[in-house]
């Protein structure tokens, strides 16, 4: 017989960890027919440390004024303890739990110590409950987060009490607490949609006057350049005052059903951030409209109403990465802090394990390439003297060494590398160019090399990283000394097969090339190496799709991008993830077909083409039906699309 009055001990705690998987997928929100605002209970799938399984109840809401004997037992600690079937082990369960008081209007959301490191995205995935709602109290929206059993007690013993964030002089160095500029692609009221790049973070420190435009309600107002016509974007921006420790993300009214998913979107954003974040940053304040905007900030400038929201041009889509990032980190483990000598001694080769490794080197002044086994010891030239070495499980090792002038925007901006085919009349280049990119995304500086297929050790370099993609480049100072390092490992072997396709078909068809003017005229500086048309895309883009006119919106962009050469750019020049555009033009033919929204000729051949109709016939008869059902339901949004 299970004792199942047992407590969970220390040593159980210190044991091989429990895992947990829910057989819901709303743990916080309606459970059992239970509802928000209610004791709300969930079942989990428990495995414990040898290997058993079975299922437990716990409880992931408690209604403090109906429930005080299951808040007490939150506060001792017994709360969500689950007992192995197999010995009787107790074991606390690490599972976060909304306390709501009703009559005090009043809710936290705790968080165990063991999940802090997931404290931002438990808040995100919150609000994201709290969004499918369609009725939420005032009193839920301002839940006051709590990580661990001791900070929640310590809460509870200032009577609710919110203190201001005590952050001494720490400021947050992170991008979003900088002024930014992003693409977004908008729509005017004629349904004509065009890309132009607005605000969404103002540091009001440094850019007060940006502030000032804002509250007159200035800022982000779009012009059409079909029919001149005007009109205010209502997309919502990061604030970040260091000199008060404030850090906000004000929604303009007309966004207001939208300011769970902005919040939950601005948590996930700081969860992936690499920088320390200040508790002021963590606990941002949500402000809705100018008019709390002044409370805040007082009169920087003469204030007027938040722009009327009945007619605001939308917001499609908005580009938060248009280049691929790769990882920063200046003392990789498999480079040295120096370069090594031109002969590298024996010892630095077996302790780094580079004998017998391919090292590539490009001359500058002929464009040709040869293999050696040195480094560059002279400074390279926009990077046509590179050093690239394969090793043997580390995927590739790019390196260049520059002037102590030319390395100053690798030392401060982003990061991005990009993998390029450039079909030229002279030859079909392949490209690995490391980009350092401003906040408003325009490229600085870049560092290349380019690859020739044909030639049989530049070839294996490419099919090496068809098959593992993981690429490193390093940059070295005028002394030799490691200057900066990135790694990037990303899903670009399709592209890079679908790149060496491509080239391989031009040379059997085309015999006069000429590779080496094929690398001078990419070399120059008026060549285009990065485009600068900006595309929407992001790898988490359209996976929330649920209304018609989102919908609607999606397809166009999507059927826009589907074009060839359009999806040759995105690809081939900007490096998007081949597999991750399949899985955009996925999710939105999926959704189109649901809701009956219209297909392109472009993605009803998609929809053919991944089986979700065995014909044309077959799938304009399932796109009618849908869209009549949508049409004759009581809730649709088709109507404010034509408004």
């Amino acid at each position: 017989m299970v004792d199942r009055s047992s407590k969970p001990t220390r040593d159980a705690l210190r044991a091989s960890p429990w895992t947990i998987s829910t057989m819901t997928d709303n743990p916080l929100m309606k459970v059992g027919g239970q509802t928000l605002g209610e004791t709300s209970k969930l079942r989990v799938q428990v495995s414990d440390s040898r290997g058993a399984s079975f299922v437990e109840q716990v409880y992931t809401a408690i209604n403090v004024d109906d429930d005080p004997d299951l808040y007490q037992k939150l506060l001792a600690g017994e709360l969500n303890v689950a007992h192995s079937p197999r010995d009787g082990i107790a074991h606390s369960l690490a599972i976060s739990v909304l306390v709501i008081w009703p009559r005090e209007h009043r809710a936290v959301l705790y968080i165990p110590a063991d999940l802090a490191h997931q404290a931002l995205q438990i808040r995100a995935e919150f609000l994201e409950r709290l969004d499918d709602e369609s009725l939420v109290p005032s009193y839920m929206e301002d839940f006051v987060p709590i990580v661990g059993l001791g900070a929640l007690k310590e809460h509870l013993k200032k009577g609710f009490n919110r203190e201001p964030s005590k952050t001494g002089f720490e400021v947050f160095r992170g991008a979003l607490g900088s002024t930014m500029m992003r693409p977004v692609t908008v729509q005017d009221d004629s349904g004509r949609s065009f890309s132009i790049t607005l605000y969404t973070s103002v540091n009001c420190d440094e850019d007060g006057d940006l502030l000032a435009e804002l509250q007159r309600g200035e800022l982000n107002i779009v012009v059409s350049p079909f029919d001149h016509s005007t009109g205010p974007i209502p997309l919502p921006v990061i604030l970040h005052k260091p000199s008060r420790s404030l850090f906000m993300l004000l929604i303009p009214r007309a966004l207001k059903a939208r300011r769970f998913r902005e919040r939950a979107k601005l948590l996930r954003q700081l969860a992936a951030s690499t920088v320390n974040l200040p508790r002021y940053v963590v606990n941002f304040r949500t402000v809705l409209g100018l008019r709390e905007l002044q409370s805040i900030v007082g009169n920087v400038s003469s204030t007027k109403s938040d722009p009327t929201p009945t007619a605001p041009i939308p917001v499609v889509s908005m580009d938060s990465e248009p280049l691929i990032p790769v990882d920063r980190n200046p003392f990789i483990a498999d480079l040295d802090e120096a370069a090594p000598e031109s002969e590298p001694q024996d010892e630095y080769t077996a302790k780094l394990g580079l004998a017998a490794r391919l090292r590539l080197s490009t001359s500058d002044s002929h464009h040709r390439e040869w293999f050696n086994d040195t480094l560059p010891q002279q400074l390279s030239s926009r990077g046509l003297r590179p050093y690239l070495q394969p090793p043997d499980t580390q995927g590739l090792v790019l390196s260049w060494k520059l002037s102590f002038r030319e390395l100053e925007p690798w030392r401060h901006l982003a990061l991005h590398f990009l993998v390029q085919l450039h079909n030229l009349n002279i030859y079909p280049l392949i490209a690995l160019v490391l980009a350092a990119v401003d906040d408003d995304g325009e490229v600085v500086a870049d560092l290349y090399h380019c690859f020739d297929v044909k030639e049989p050790k530049q070839r294996a370099f490419l099919m090496h990283l068809a098959r593992h993609f993981d690429v490193s480049a390093a940059i070295y100072d005028s002394n030799g000394a490691l200057a900066e390092a990135a790694r990037f490992s990303g899903p670009l072997g399709e592209n890079l097969r679908a790149a060496i396709d491509e080239a391989d078909r031009r040379i059997q068809q085309d015999k006069s090339l000429d590779f080496e003017a094929a690398v001078a005229r990419f070399g120059e500086p008026s060549f285009p190496r990065i485009g600068s048309m900006r595309h929407p895309f992001t790898h988490e883009l359209f996976q929330s799709l649920r209304l018609a006119d989102e919908t609607m919106l999606a397809t166009g962009i999507l059927s826009y991008w589907s074009q060839e050469a359009n999806r040759r750019y995105l690809l081939f020049n900007h490096s998007f993830s081949a597999d991750a555009f399949e899985t955009l033009q996925d999710r939105v033919v999926n959704r189109a077909i649901e809701l009956g929204i219209r297909l392109s000729p472009l993605l009803r051949r998609v929809a053919i083409k991944r089986e979700r109709a065995k014909s044309a016939p077959e799938l304009l008869k399932t796109l009618i039906e849908n869209f009549t059902a949508l049409a004759t339901s009581e809730h649709n949004d088709l109507d404010a699309i034509a408004t």
